[in-house]
């Protein structure tokens, strides 16, 4: 790859990571204790993710994968701490869907590489926590399982474009979808750790 290439693929990888990076700082700012460091885990291994799928290298696409498995398994600590256990038959059945959703996704997107097989294998069961955890998290935490249905809805894009056949449109509506989940996350998170504190 010329130097020009690099650098704009450089560039790019570090345009994609800018908005992330700011929300690091605001979800620090806003949060406190231990949460300060989960969050901004989550961040970084997003940011960490954002880069190495944007860098044209080797298996880029697992070592990105990878860093979105750390963000994914971050979270999942997090709303672990928030977990409202009450049983209702809304959480139930969303929770059946999100595993029937995942599970119909992965057999329409498995790779036919197989440590890739695996990746996504363990990524999408990860995802897929994460998306239940925050159903758990109703009704205080409306904006956290907005993000993760968001981000849930991302990754399939990313998936379905990357997999199956790419879509017109999909890099659009991958990162759009992607900040939003993003930020509807850490503003959930924020305001159930002020309501816990207060």
């Amino acid at each position: 790859m010329c130097c020009g290439k690099r650098y704009c693929a450089s560039f790019h990888a570090l345009h994609k990571a800018l908005p992330i990076g700011m929300l690091l700082v605001w979800g620090a700012v806003q949060s406190g204790g231990k949460l300060r460091l989960w969050v901004s885990l989550a961040m970084l291994f997003s940011m960490m993710g954002d880069v190495l799928l944007a860098l044209p290298f080797a298996n880029h696409f697992l070592f990105g994968l990878g860093a979105f498995l750390l963000a994914q398994l971050t979270y999942v600590k997090i709303f672990s701490a928030f977990v409202q256990s009450q049983w209702r038959k809304p959480k139930l059945l969303a929770t059946l869907g999100y595993l029937v959703y995942c599970a119909a996704l992965l057999s329409w997107i498995m790779p036919q590489d197989s440590v890739l097989r695996v990746a996504v294998s363990v990524y999408v069961l990860v995802i897929a926590c994460m998306a239940i955890l925050s159903v758990w998290l109703l009704p205080t935490g409306g904006l956290i399982a907005i993000g993760a249905a968001l981000f849930v809805a991302s990754d399939s894009m990313i998936a379905i474009n990357r997999f199956v056949a790419p879509f017109e449109g999909a890099d659009l509506l991958i990162m759009l979808s992607y900040y939003l989940a993003q930020l509807a996350l850490v503003t959930g998170i924020i305001r159930l750790y002020r309501q816990s504190a207060g």
